[in-house]
């Protein structure tokens, strides 16, 4: 019995092995695949972390021109705005946190976890900004990381200068 990995693309409901002609056949959904690849490239981003500066700059922008160009292909795609599948705009904002970064492992664990709770969280002005229609939805969308990001830094500036 062999097993064989479909992703299923329009289905968002939780995987399922199933038998097919002999062969189980587990069918990710979008968002699973997506969050999986996700936390894989969270992975990358820490060992990232020893590039230069300037690999970092152009990683970052890479990331970001590359959310422009893909969020409202993708969103229109799927007909809807900010999908819960869609994790570029999250990656950009652990690259940006990267950024300033020393290579310290447990100031990641921390950055990464202070990133996800400011991220689903949205507080002070956050969830604002992501319903405010003075910007394209795509500005939006990856706005509300960089915010997050910003409070994270903030955050992790002030534990780093409580401990000296």
């Amino acid at each position: 019995m062999s097993i064989e990995i479909v992703k299923c693309w329009k289905c968002l409901h939780k995987s399922r092995p199933r038998l097919y002609g002999g062969k189980i056949v587990c069918f990710i959904s979008t968002q699973s695949f997506i969050r999986i690849t996700s936390v894989l490239f969270f992975v990358v981003c820490i060992y990232y972390a020893h590039f230069s500066q300037s690999l970092k700059f152009l990683f970052l922008a890479l990331t970001a021109i590359t959310h422009f160009i893909v969020y409202p292909l993708y969103a229109s795609y799927i007909n809807a705005e900010d999908p819960a599948d869609y994790t570029l705009d999250e990656i950009v904002g652990v690259l940006f946190i990267s950024y300033f970064l020393p290579n310290e492992t447990y100031i990641w664990i921390l950055a990464i976890v202070l990133f996800r709770f400011f991220d689903i969280l949205k507080p002070f002005g956050i969830r604002k900004f992501e319903t405010s229609r003075l910007f394209s939805s795509s500005m939006r969308v990856i706005g509300d990381d960089i915010i997050a990001a910003f409070y994270t830094l903030i955050l992790i500036e002030a534990v780093l200068y409580g401990i000296k």
